[in-house]
């Protein structure tokens, strides 16, 4: 669907265009039908996701371009490729993408808090598709369980574990020592993260995506509320982060109830 346009303005325009013509728009891998409420939602919350992570993209791209500009530094070589639609020119975006990740230290908390929103993010498309998915005749929860779980337990693993440095400093973690504790949490994540992949992969079946969705949902709710029972330390407690982690868990057990009864 992101790749159908990148403008939520652009996905509109289609869909009223399709709608006079008396076509349909169907994502037949996602499930998602544009004739129906939920599929226009989703529709539409996919483009606007797209049009989001254009903007990711872009912003340090241009911020380094213009860097360059005010360096008196060559910005571009020769041109070698005519066609903006061959591979190479599709993929800049995302080298440009990577390669901000890549710049940011490993011990700078920014690459934490990046790995952490693209694992919110990764959730909500997940629940978006899941929700509309599992509630059709023949229910499905293929791309909730990749995308849910199995990105969102990855994601997880390289903030946890990987990048425990980043993710430490942070959350306020840092002790000026590996963490070992920390690092076991990315390895749980990593572990239901790998049971959703292999639940699709091998064809387990609807009721093993949906436990994998379930038992997801039962740790962010445990998150929640381990935050917010927590003993204070003098700080003010972060009641936000304390919201979003139990509605994105509640919505993701909810989930996971849906499919385990479909």
């Amino acid at each position: 669907m992101d790749r159908l346009s990148r403008s939520v303005g652009d996905v509109s325009s289609l869909l009223a265009w399709f709608s006079e013509a008396e076509r349909t728009l169907v994502a037949l891998d996602l499930g998602v039908d544009t004739t129906t409420p939920g599929g226009r939602l989703v529709a539409s919350v996919m483009a606007s996701v797209a049009a989001w992570e254009l903007d990711v993209i872009s912003s340090p791209t241009k911020e380094r371009l213009q860097a360059a500009r005010d360096a008196g530094r060559p910005i571009s070589g020769p041109a070698v490729i005519d066609d903006p639609a061959t591979p190479l020119n599709l993929c800049v975006s995302w080298v440009g993408y990577f390669r901000y990740i890549g710049s940011i230290k490993r011990s700078d908390p920014k690459l934490s808090l990046v790995l952490m929103n693209l694992t919110y993010l990764s959730g909500a498309v997940g629940l978006f598709v899941g929700f509309n998915t599992v509630q059709q005749d023949d229910p499905s929860l293929t791309f909730a369980a990749l995308v849910l779980v199995g990105l969102s337990g990855l994601l997880s693993f390289l903030r946890h574990s990987v990048f425990h440095e980043s993710d430490a400093k942070r959350m306020g973690w840092d002790m000026g020592r590996r963490n070992n504790f920390q690092i076991e949490v990315g390895i749980a994540n990593l572990a239901w993260g790998v049971l959703a992949v292999l639940a699709v992969v091998l064809d387990w079946g609807l009721r093993v995506e949906a436990a994998s969705i379930l038992v997801f949902g039962f740790y962010m709710v445990g998150v929640g509320l381990m935050v917010a029972t927590a003993p204070g330390d003098g700080a003010a407690r972060p009641w936000k982060n304390v919201a979003i982690a139990s509605v994105f868990g509640i919505a993701t057990a909810v989930l996971g109830f849906q499919g385990m009864s479909a």
